[in-house]
């Protein structure tokens, strides 16, 4: 059998889930939930590495895996995603370098954060209103793990003694980890370790605010614990709180709720623990204290601040926005649905597993708010005029949040919304799309056959694509011109901060501009580079060289950081 909160197969006669901690009654879990596809990632060969299997199976550990599945992720390459399938006729990559392996574990983890975004459609430009945050590691505001050790990318490191395991805040700016004696650290560009804690074993169960202001994390005893970034304190909050990471916080910090061992319900609101109900099986997501869902005998209930009601009872995949006050989820037929506690009514939308909401390149604005199994919360006002990831496609969500619009099949290879939402550039198969206006009425226009590779800017001004061994900038008009036509798949990446594309070309790194044969030589034996232009977590773009050296471009010249 399939623990219904996560996928996990256990065994026909198991109590709980042993990777989620999911309570099953009399033994029985539920069917196996649907758990979307997830492609591997495509990167060059490297040595074996274990990596998650896309598939209903007992998880890997998280520090030997690129990508953890989850319900509401999506399952195609779109744009800000390090994952996806291979082309057909794509080439072998070249062999990636030794430290290419942990930072694509990294590049993973924060993708994490992307690949569960959202669109944001009305309020501009990269605006960041309204909880929307950059999602980017650039050399002012970020700090990047790798080959044991922290770099802010301006050169400055610190080294890690101990083996660590961790993990990115939502903007990327705080790494959380831990060390081999279980001790709990964060770290910020300033790279100055603070320790928050001891005997926290699992950093997977540590929730972060928002603002990055409050973490709140559970020690080896069952004690459950605030921490205040600011003051750098610790508030015990509950002790007996159930061992597998029962408790949720709310986006802003503010409340959390947990279930304790006698299965009952509470609500801390920053004075006091508040009993809500009993024999609870699990929490799933608090917002505030009159807004906490939690699952009771198979359904879904929410706490109002006086009493809880059943809400759904035929549910998966649950995606929440800002508030809570609306749920995305899939229904036992497949259904794509949405829920809005005002109206005390769900809408069905369209078909298909919920694979997630898609959000401009540069954004992450989601935040997981449940300790244990894969629960988020985006931060937007609404699921309207959003667009939606399924099992058949993509789709665009109405004003009325009534009907859909599909975008796109299921073979979306690369995606990329423009940063003020109204557009959208995507490669369907090996076909170069652009839809100029999002919405009810969309026109596709061809750009590109025969495309292998893409890589655009945030406003979609400045696109690259390669076929064969040919590169080329085309225009949203369709008007292309090549750059080059000696490019052998040796690495590909667009810069962000400076919008120009970097390409390896017999082993030599180059700067590619917008006209026929304009490549300026940057930097030779290069091995590999990797930025902005699908990899989200570089503002600018990341290359190594055979020395072992490596260097991060913004704008001007190469800084080497480690």
């Amino acid at each position: 059998m399939f623990c219904e909160n996560c996928g996990t197969q256990v065994p026909d006669d198991a109590k709980f889930c042993p990777n989620c901690g999911q309570v099953f009654e009399n033994g029985d879990a539920a069917p196996a939930p649907v758990v979307p596809e997830v492609p591997p990632v495509p990167v060059p060969p490297v040595a074996p590495q274990p990596v998650e299997q896309p598939v209903v199976q007992q998880p890997a550990a998280p520090e030997q895996q690129f990508v953890q599945p989850q319900p509401g992720m999506p399952g195609r390459q779109f744009g800000q995603q390090p994952y996806m399938p291979q082309p057909g006729g794509e080439k072998p990559k070249k062999k990636a370098p030794g430290f290419l392996i942990p930072l694509l574990l990294i590049i993973a983890i924060v993708a994490l954060i992307a690949v569960v975004a959202v669109m944001l459609l009305s309020k501009g430009s990269g605006s960041g209103k309204k909880g929307a945050v950059l999602a980017r590691i650039s050399s002012t505001n970020g700090v990047l793990f790798a080959d044991e050790a922290f770099y802010d990318l301006k050169g400055g490191s610190e080294d890690m003694d101990d083996y660590i395991y961790g993990r990115y805040s939502m903007d990327q700016s705080m790494y959380l980890y831990s060390d081999d004696d279980n001790d709990l650290y964060y770290i910020k560009h300033d790279l100055k370790p603070e320790k928050v804690a001891k005997n926290v074993s699992d950093v997977d169960r540590v929730l972060i605010s928002v603002d990055n202001n409050t973490i709140v994390y559970q020690d080896e005893s069952d004690n459950l614990y605030t921490y205040n970034v600011k003051t750098k304190a610790s508030e015990k909050i509950a002790k007996d709180v159930r061992s597998y990471g029962e408790f949720s916080m709310s986006p802003d910090g503010k409340y959390v709720a947990y279930v304790d061992e006698d299965e009952d319900l509470y609500l801390y609101n920053g004075k006091e623990s508040v009993k809500a109900d009993k024999k609870v099986d699990n929490v799933v997501a608090v917002f505030s204290a009159n807004r906490i869902y939690y699952r009771k005998g198979e359904k879904l209930y929410l706490y109002n601040g006086k009493e809880g009601n059943k809400v759904l009872s035929d549910y998966s995949n649950l995606c929440f926005n800002r508030d809570g006050s609306q749920i995305l989820y899939n229904d036992n037929n497949n259904k794509v649905c949405i829920y809005e506690v005002r109206k005390d009514e769900s809408t069905k939308i369209g078909k298909g597993s919920v694979y997630g909401v898609y959000c401009p390149k540069d954004y992450s604005v989601s935040t997981k708010v449940k300790s244990s199994g894969y629960t988020y919360a985006y931060m937007i006002d609404s699921f309207k005029n959003q667009i939606i990831g399924t099992g058949n496609g993509t789709y665009w969500v109405n004003n009325k949040m009534t009907d859909t619009v599909k975008i796109t099949s299921d073979d979306v290879y690369f995606m990329y919304i423009s940063n003020s939402g109204k557009s959208m550039l995507y490669l369907d198969g090996n076909k170069l799309y652009y839809v100029p206006k999002i919405g009810e009425k969309m026109e596709e226009k061809l750009l590109a056959k025969n495309v292998d590779d893409v890589a655009a800017n945030g406003d979609l001004s400045v696109i690259y694509y390669q076929k064969d061994d040919e590169i080329y900038y085309i225009t949203t008009s369709g008007k292309e011109t090549l750059i080059t036509d000696d490019y052998d798949d040796e690495g590909f990446a667009l810069n962000n901060a400076d919008g120009a594309l970097y390409v390896i070309i017999d082993d030599d790194l180059y700067k590619a501009g917008k006209k026929e044969d304009s490549l300026e030589k940057i930097e030779k034996d290069v091995e590999f580079v990797v930025g902005s232009g699908g990899y989200p977590n570089f503002y600018g773009v990341v290359y190594g060289t055979y020395d072992d050296d490596y260097y991060y471009i913004e704008k001007g010249k190469p800084t080497k950081f480690n």
